[in-house]
């Protein structure tokens, strides 16, 4: 839109920014500074088409949060808080409020900030090899000659404060499972280094490659290249994992059993295969916290939530089983 203005493009970037602010705002409005200065030197146009632009925004950013609630109280069999009621629990919700205690850790400090930023700058070149690490860092110097100033600044902006800030920002504990959280995190830093890589083929192809066929099959053998090399990895049709840990799960409890998932690991591939699958359908599953399906004891913001778990095992006449151990005052039996 910078180079070319026109309503069309602005309408196009509005309705893509709507989708990223409801997809995962704090992502999109870390890397906002940056589209702002990227549109900069066409503000003018921007002023007198603010319409457009706010047409095509509102509706992309907020009615998949409208959906998401007219949905929710529509007793789905999965959903992860349950029924949003109120205007106090859906703001719980759009604040991410319930991730407040895997976001921030007491025990982090700078080291692990150090830590985890050269896990990021490694996880970048992991992505792309170092062929395509080497390329993105000559794109960053070729595109003060390809852009604008303002426009290659742009790029480091977005790249930077989607991934070096944002790893500044979060309290996580430099330890495997946060590690493999913050893996998602980047996606945009990802997007800015494939325009980097773009540019540098660019370069090296106007330089030393004139035929427009010689162009797409050199494009068309890395992509074939990459392919292969990392077939091994994304092809994952042997990987049976989820239904080897359902299936050594629940073949290993009673008939008409109960039981209690407790995280992200146990509660996905448990709630799939039983209910979607109908593995052991005479198994009842519940989330310790409330979470996740619609048979829930409680809500998760349910100040009593130990004492409602405590009557239902104690009035029980089925068996009962936790995935998560020692976490209940009863006598138990470790599977």
């Amino acid at each position: 839109y910078a180079a070319q203005p026109s309503r069309g493009r602005l309408s196009a970037f509005g309705i893509f920014y709507g989708l990223g602010l409801a997809l995962h705002w704090p992502l999109v409005v870390l890397s906002s500074p940056g589209l702002v200065f990227l549109l900069l030197p066409r503000w003018k146009e921007i002023l007198r088409d603010w319409r457009t632009l706010l047409i095509s925004v509102a509706p992309t950013a907020i009615v998949p949060y409208v959906w998401m609630v007219a949905r929710s109280n529509m007793n789905p069999l999965i959903s992860f808080y349950g029924p949003i009621r109120s205007i106090g629990e859906f703001v719980f919700f759009f604040l991410r409020q319930g991730f407040r205690e895997v976001d921030t850790s007491q025990s982090a400090g700078l080291i692990d900030k150090l830590l985890f930023e050269r896990f990021l700058l490694l996880q970048m070149i992991w992505q792309y090899t170092l062929i395509g690490a080497a390329l993105a860092i000559t794109g960053i110097w070729l595109q003060w000659k390809r852009f604008t100033v303002g426009t290659s600044l742009a790029w480091l902006m977005i790249w930077f404060s989607s991934s070096l800030l944002l790893g500044s920002l979060l309290a996580f504990d430099y330890e495997p499972l946060m590690q493999s959280v913050i893996t998602v995190y980047p996606l945009i830093p990802y997007g800015v280094m494939a325009i980097w890589i773009a540019v540098a083929l660019e370069a090296g192809f106007s330089r030393w490659v004139r035929s427009q066929t010689a162009k797409i099959l050199i494009v068309a053998c890395l992509v074939a290249a990459v392919g292969i090399v990392n077939y091994g990895s994304n092809q994952r049709k042997d990987d049976t994992w989820p239904r080897d840990y359902a299936e050594a799960v629940l073949s290993s409890l009673d008939k008409d059993a109960i039981l209690f998932t407790n995280g992200d690991q146990d509660a996905f591939p448990l709630g799939y295969f039983n209910l979607v699958e109908g593995m052991r359908p005479d198994v009842t599953l519940y989330n310790d916290q409330g979470l996740a399906f619609a048979n829930r004891l409680y809500r998760f913001d349910a100040p009593d939530r130990s004492a409602i778990l405590d009557d239902f095992t104690r009035r029980s006449k089925r068996p009962v089983y936790f995935i998560l151990p020692n976490a209940y005052r009863f006598s138990t039996q470790d599977g």
